[in-house]
Protein backbone atom coordinates (compact mmCIF):
# COMPACT_ATOMS: atom_id res chain seq x y z
CA UNK A 1 0.00 0.00 0.00
CA UNK A 2 1.34 3.43 -0.85
CA UNK A 3 2.43 5.61 2.27
CA UNK A 4 2.28 2.87 3.91
CA UNK A 5 4.62 3.81 7.31
CA UNK A 6 6.39 3.08 10.72
CA UNK A 7 4.15 5.01 12.85
CA UNK A 8 3.86 5.00 16.99
CA UNK A 9 1.25 3.14 18.68
CA UNK A 10 0.93 5.85 21.77
CA UNK A 11 -1.73 3.31 23.31
CA UNK A 12 0.87 -0.06 23.08
CA UNK A 13 3.82 2.05 23.27
CA UNK A 14 5.77 0.11 20.30
CA UNK A 15 5.89 1.17 16.58
CA UNK A 16 3.71 -0.20 13.74
CA UNK A 17 2.80 -0.40 10.17
CA UNK A 18 0.08 1.85 9.25
CA UNK A 19 -1.24 5.83 9.30
CA UNK A 20 -2.12 8.22 11.89
CA UNK A 21 -5.91 8.96 11.49
CA UNK A 22 -6.68 13.14 11.85
CA UNK A 23 -10.39 13.93 12.20
CA UNK A 24 -11.72 17.03 12.48
CA UNK A 25 -16.01 16.79 13.83
CA UNK A 26 -18.90 18.73 15.00
CA UNK A 27 -20.20 17.89 18.15
CA UNK A 28 -23.04 19.36 20.41
CA UNK A 29 -21.57 18.12 23.44
CA UNK A 30 -23.87 14.40 23.02
CA UNK A 31 -23.15 13.67 19.39
CA UNK A 32 -20.08 13.82 17.21
CA UNK A 33 -20.37 13.85 14.04
CA UNK A 34 -16.95 13.44 11.26
CA UNK A 35 -16.76 16.75 8.79
CA UNK A 36 -13.13 16.00 7.20
CA UNK A 37 -10.44 13.82 7.77
CA UNK A 38 -6.64 12.90 6.63
CA UNK A 39 -4.90 9.82 6.69
CA UNK A 40 -0.99 10.59 7.80
CA UNK A 41 1.99 8.57 6.84
CA UNK A 42 5.57 9.35 7.67
CA UNK A 43 6.86 12.49 5.48
CA UNK A 44 10.08 10.87 6.30
CA UNK A 45 11.24 8.04 3.29
CA UNK A 46 13.04 5.75 5.65
CA UNK A 47 10.28 4.98 7.64
CA UNK A 48 7.94 4.91 4.39
CA UNK A 49 7.49 1.29 3.43
CA UNK A 50 6.07 1.88 0.21
CA UNK A 51 6.92 4.80 -2.30
CA UNK A 52 4.44 6.94 -4.03
CA UNK A 53 3.63 5.56 -7.56
CA UNK A 54 4.59 8.33 -9.75
CA UNK A 55 2.47 7.64 -12.62
CA UNK A 56 -1.08 9.12 -10.42
CA UNK A 57 -2.06 11.78 -11.58
CA UNK A 58 -0.91 14.70 -9.03
CA UNK A 59 -4.18 16.52 -9.94
CA UNK A 60 -6.53 13.93 -9.15
CA UNK A 61 -8.18 13.56 -5.94
CA UNK A 62 -5.71 10.29 -4.85
CA UNK A 63 -3.03 12.79 -5.95
CA UNK A 64 -4.05 15.57 -3.34
CA UNK A 65 -4.44 12.96 -0.85
CA UNK A 66 -0.98 11.54 -1.23
CA UNK A 67 -0.06 15.32 -0.82
CA UNK A 68 -1.72 15.70 1.82
CA UNK A 69 -0.54 12.38 3.78
CA UNK A 70 3.31 13.52 4.34
CA UNK A 71 2.23 16.91 5.60
CA UNK A 72 2.64 17.48 9.44
CA UNK A 73 -0.47 16.94 11.30
CA UNK A 74 -0.76 20.32 12.53
CA UNK A 75 -0.72 22.11 9.35
CA UNK A 76 -3.21 19.23 7.93
CA UNK A 77 -5.29 20.17 10.58
CA UNK A 78 -5.66 24.41 10.13
CA UNK A 79 -6.34 23.12 6.49
CA UNK A 80 -9.04 20.94 7.75
CA UNK A 81 -10.67 23.70 9.72
CA UNK A 82 -10.57 26.45 6.67
CA UNK A 83 -12.06 23.58 4.35
CA UNK A 84 -14.80 23.39 6.79
CA UNK A 85 -15.29 26.68 7.00
CA UNK A 86 -15.44 27.72 3.45
CA UNK A 87 -18.39 25.07 3.28
CA UNK A 88 -20.33 26.65 5.36
CA UNK A 89 -19.35 25.01 8.71
CA UNK A 90 -20.34 27.09 11.46
CA UNK A 91 -18.54 27.01 15.12
CA UNK A 92 -17.77 29.62 18.08
CA UNK A 93 -15.14 27.58 19.36
CA UNK A 94 -12.95 24.31 18.62
CA UNK A 95 -11.13 21.90 21.05
CA UNK A 96 -7.68 20.71 20.42
CA UNK A 97 -5.72 17.97 22.20
CA UNK A 98 -2.36 18.90 23.72
CA UNK A 99 -0.95 17.71 20.28
CA UNK A 100 -1.77 20.92 18.41
CA UNK A 101 -0.90 23.34 21.46
CA UNK A 102 1.80 25.14 19.21
CA UNK A 103 1.51 28.96 19.44
CA UNK A 104 1.60 29.43 16.04
CA UNK A 105 -1.53 26.90 15.28
CA UNK A 106 -3.57 29.05 18.35
CA UNK A 107 -2.64 32.30 16.19
CA UNK A 108 -4.11 30.95 13.16
CA UNK A 109 -6.98 29.50 14.06
CA UNK A 110 -7.67 32.68 16.14
CA UNK A 111 -7.02 34.63 12.77
CA UNK A 112 -10.06 32.67 11.77
CA UNK A 113 -12.11 34.26 14.28
CA UNK A 114 -12.65 30.68 16.09
CA UNK A 115 -12.09 30.99 19.54
CA UNK A 116 -9.44 27.94 20.70
CA UNK A 117 -9.80 25.62 23.72
CA UNK A 118 -6.78 23.79 24.23
CA UNK A 119 -5.33 21.19 26.53
CA UNK A 120 -2.03 22.52 27.15
CA UNK A 121 1.32 20.53 27.11
CA UNK A 122 3.89 21.01 29.45
CA UNK A 123 6.80 22.66 27.52
CA UNK A 124 9.92 24.18 30.20
CA UNK A 125 10.61 26.77 27.37
CA UNK A 126 6.78 27.99 26.65
CA UNK A 127 4.85 30.13 28.73
CA UNK A 128 1.76 31.20 27.94
CA UNK A 129 -0.39 34.21 29.15
CA UNK A 130 -4.58 35.27 29.19
CA UNK A 131 -5.16 38.85 29.04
Amino acid sequence: MELLSWIFDDNRRIMKRGFRLLTLGWSDGTSFLPVDFGLLASAKTDKQLQEVNLAIDKRSCGGHRRREAVRKATDMAITMVKRALSRGLKADYILFDSWFSFLSVIDQIAGLGIHVIYHLKPMPRITYFYN
